[in-house]
Parts: structure tokens; sequence; C-alpha cells
């Protein structure tokens, strides 16, 4: 069973109340008022027990002075009536210099010796840890190296792998960092979790589905799903982003007082309301039986925003459900990600491929097929041993294009030979060398995809960067250009993203994507024929790709 997290309006108090009444009301009693001014410059206040003496003291950034002030409360004295205490009479101040602006102040235990600590963060100097001493002073600033500083956001401290010690999360722009807390070379040692979308701005630690077990939340200015969590699974182990929606808000922060269950504070748009929201579970509906769903998102590692990574799903360890394959292509990988009963687990398995892949293709057998732009070759990983290199094709010529027969265990490939002539490669995965077959073509296709067809002939689609498309058919060891009558989509420029095949490997049937409508065509021994023909009513629309999905009727 799968659930989902929501909000529920716990609380809100309005920020102006009706005329008053006769209706007698009780009355309260609070100690006296005190109200301290701050000089300008005054940021990051946290309110802690420094000295574990049972009192607030107070914590904060100086940033005009380059200060971190710290005001130990003294014991409660008397003060007179009506007379508002001084600053200097409550508070010992054992402020000290710093090195840098403060942008994030923290205070926990980091080095388990029972005393708080403070963690401060600015972007000249970075990460700063000063231990206390047992005699309540703080020792010399000890500096854990951040990498590009500019880009974090905050910092905070919690246990975030079981092991009794408190680690460092920090939070950056695109991604976020867990310092974890050795008993050796403390904090040196990090995981980074990367979002699915960035610009984040504020990052926090809290227990939101009260499993026991702390889990994440990442905030972003924007209009729909505004925070996303990330549930702690243990042993420093964080699921796939589940985005929350939010009503139009000025400013919100999660309150999780000791002991309590993590709530949202907001303050409305029109800041006339201070709201509290609680974290509910609900159970998640099939797909189509909601009106609306805010999917899961896991963040990819090692992509580029200007262009979409190759992939392939597909079940890679037979385990029953499916996997996806995700090229990383600015870190010369391949992602693995392993499906299971609650979906696709966010840490993959990590495969070292090729630079710059910009096409993965899952063969019949298994392996796994790959394209690098950058290198112009093709490569052949094992699948019955994904973690040695891949094998590199002996292609005659550069690779410029190039998919694999998902149905069969062969691949096809459009190079460049030595003359500067394009030619078409017919190579089967058993090792044996390839066929090579001229190709009256001014300019390379930028994408190619193989698939069969009935009578063993195979389809070749060809995808041109500034031309529409081209499909040739093979058969019985020759090479025939189509027409756009015999198929009436290549009178479009499409990407391969445009074209679905019905059944991976076999083209029989696909369904292609174009504009405002999508068709599905089934071939018909020597053409293609629109069966169906999908249509939003929508003259402006842009559909971009296609997939089947079985109805509740089946």
């Amino acid at each position: 069973m799968r659930f989902f997290i929501t909000l529920i309006a716990t609380a809100m108090v309005a920020g102006s109340f009706g005329a008053e009444d006769d209706v007698p009301r009780r009355t309260f009693g609070f100690q006296p008022l005190e109200i301290y001014n701050f000089k300008q410059g005054t940021s990051r206040l946290i309110v802690a027990d420094l000295n574990l003496d049972g009192l607030d003291d107070i914590l904060f950034a100086n940033n005009h002075l380059s200060r971190l002030e710290i005001l130990v409360r003294k014991p409660a004295t008397a003060s007179k009536e009506h007379v508002l205490p001084e600053l200097e009479d409550c508070f010992d101040n054992q402020g000290i210099i710093v090195d840098q602006g403060l942008k994030a102040i923290r205070v926990g235990d980091l080095n388990n010796d029972g005393l708080p600590d403070i963690a401060t963060f600015g972007t000249a100097v970075g990460l700063v840890i000063r231990y206390q001493q047992d005699d309540g002073t703080f020792g010399e600033p000890s500096r854990i190296f951040i990498k590009d500083a500019s880009d974090v956001t905050t910092i905070q401290l919690g246990d975030l792998n079981g092991d009794g010690l408190k680690d460092i999360l920090v939070c950056r722009k695109d991604q976020a960092d867990l310092h974890w807390n050795r008993a050796e070379n403390p904090f040196l040692e990090k995981k980074t979790l990367t979002y699915s979308t960035d610009k984040s701005y504020y990052g926090d630690i809290a227990d939101i589905n009260r499993d026991g077990l702390p889990d994440l939340a990442f905030h972003y200015n924007a209009p729909r799903n505004p925070l996303k969590i990330r549930y702690g699974s243990g042993d420093g182990l964080y699921g796939i982003e589940q985005p929350i929606d939010l009503p139009p808000r000025q400013y919100m922060d999660i309150l999780q007082p000791s002991g309590s269950a993590p709530q949202i504070g907001m303050v409305l748009r029109n800041r006339l309301a201070f709201r509290l929201y609680d974290f509910v579970e609900k159970e998640q509906p099939p797909l189509l039986a909601s009106q609306e769903v805010s999917p899961g998102r896991i963040g990819l590692e090692g992509t580029s925003k200007k262009a979409p990574p190759a992939w392939a799903p597909g079940d890679f360890n037979a385990d029953g459900a499916d996997d996806l394959l995700v090229a990383a292509p600015e870190l010369s990988r391949l992602h693995l990600y392993f499906g299971g009963e609650s979906g696709l687990d966010p840490e993959p398995q990590r495969i070292d491929t090729l630079s710059d892949v910009v096409r993965a293709d899952r063969l019949a057998n298994g392996d796994i097929l790959v394209i690098s732009k950058k290198e112009k070759v093709a490569a052949l990983h094992d699948a019955a041993d994904l973690s040695r290199f891949p094998r590199i094709l002996n292609t005659p010529g550069e690779v410029l294009a190039g998919s694999a027969v998902e149905s069969g265990n062969e691949a096809w490939f459009v190079c460049r030979d030595e003359d500067k002539n394009l030619q078409l490669i017919r190579m089967p995965m058993s090792g044996d060398a390839g066929k090579v077959y001229p190709l009256d073509m001014k300019n390379a296709p930028s994408d190619l995809l193989a698939f069969a067809l009935p009578d063993n002939k195979i389809g070749l689609m060809m995808f041109m960067a500034y031309d529409t498309t081209r499909m040739y058919l093979f058969s019985n060891g020759e090479i025939e250009e189509l027409t756009s009558e015999s198929f009436r989509a290549l009178t479009q420029k499409l990407v391969r993203s445009n074209l679905h095949l019905a059944t991976p490997g076999d083209g029989s049937e696909l369904i292609v994507t174009q504009g405002p409508i999508a068709r599905q065509f089934q071939w018909k021994g020597d053409h293609y024929e629109v069966v169906r023909q999908f249509n939003p009513e929508n003259p402006r629309a842009d559909l971009i790709a296609a997939t089947r999905y079985a109805l509740l009727d089946g």
C-alpha cells in the first residue's frame, strides 16, 4: 500500500479581532515584559541553552562588527515594577570575533561530550565549528572544507544515519551534502543528494512521518509544490522526493518543539493570518482514480539542463520489477535505479562507461549498448558483470548515431569513414564483423531508431536536425528508403521521443506525437496505416511523447 503526505490546517491566529463584547473573559498572568534593543546588523538569532543551566541563552550574528554575539542568561534577578530590565542585567555577553559574515548559526553536541557546540557558516571561510570546553568557553575554530560555498543556502545539525552522532546537512541551491560525523576525521566524508529541480533556498531536518527516523525537507520559491520531502529509511538512506502543495504564503517554516510532532507555521500571502498545518499520511489512490497527482521525483546526477539524458527501462536484475537506466554524461557513468514494491530506489548502482553518452539501449540478452558523442565510438556493457568497463565495438569509422534492435541482439550505426562518406552499419553483438551499406545522405542524422518488422525486416528511423525524418527499410539484404506516402509521419520533423513502440523493439505498431495530435500506426506489409487518432482539441498543444496505459476496465 502506498501513502502520501498532505497538510491539514489545525489553528489560525487572525491579525485583527472583532469589537469588544460584554461576555466575561478569563485573565492570564505573565512575567514582566522584557524588551532588548539590538543594533543594526543583527541577524541569524537563535535561542539555546548553551551552559545547560536550564535557562535559554541567545546567539546572533553581528556582521557589521564581524562578531558572533553569545548572550548567556544570568539567574533571575529582581526587577522593579514597570521598569524594563537592561540587557547587561540579564545576560553576560561572551561574544567572539569571527573572520567572515555569518549566514547560519547552529548549536548542537558535535563531539558527543555532552556539551553544546557552535557551528557557523559563511561564504568567505565556509563551515566552522567551535567546540565547548569544560569551563564553558569555546575552543579555537575548526574549519570544515566546503566546496563552492557561495551556492550554500543554510546548514542544519542532526543524526542523519542513526549512529548517535550529530551530522551536518549542507543545503545548496541544486543539491544537499550530508557530512558524516565519524570518530576519526569527522565531517570529511560526505554523501550528495541531487534535487530534481534546482533553486532551493532552504533545507530542514524533521521527522515528518513520525517513524522515528529523520526526514529531509527542502523549500523552493515555486507557486506549486514549494516543499519536497525525502523520507529517511535508516543508515543514512533517503527516498525519492515527495512534493507537497501549499496555499499562497508570505513566509513558512517547519516547527518541531522538543517532544512534539512537526508542523508547518505559515503567514498567508495577505498577511492577515498565521496558520499551523499538521502533516497527515493518507492512502494514495490508483493513478486513474485521482483527479490530480504530484508524482515522486528523483534528482539525476551528472546530467545537463541543455538536453535530456539517454535512458532505458527494463528489468535489469530479473526480480520482476522494472528498473531504470539513466546516463550521467558529465560523470562518464550510467546510473541504474532498481525498482521495488514502493517504486524506484533513488540510490543507483553507478556504472563506469564512455564519456558523454548520448544513447543507451538494452538488447534482448540484457546487454547495454552505449554511444559516445564525444569519443565517437560505441561500446557494449556485459549484463553478467555491469561493473566492468564496456567493450569497445570495432566499427568502420566514427560513430555518429546508433541504435540496438531491442527485440534482437544486433545494432545499427551511422558512421563516417576516412573519406568523410556516410555509411550504414549492421553489426551483430556476437563479435562478428559488421556489414556496410553506402548511405546517400548529405547530412548525418542526429539520432537513429532501429526496430524489427514482420518477415525479418528492419525499420530504421533517422531523425534529422534541420530536416524531416527519413525512414529506411532493410529486407533481404537490401536497403530501401520509404517515402511519406508509405508513412505519413515522415512529412514532419520529429525527434526520437515522438515515437513510442507498443512492444519494445517491435515496430509493427507505434504511436507518433505530432504537434496537437497523436496517431497510432500499424505496419501493413510495406507501409504504415493510421488506425487511431488522439486529439486533445487544443490547437496550441504540443504533444511531445506518448505511452500506453491499461485503463481500469482492462
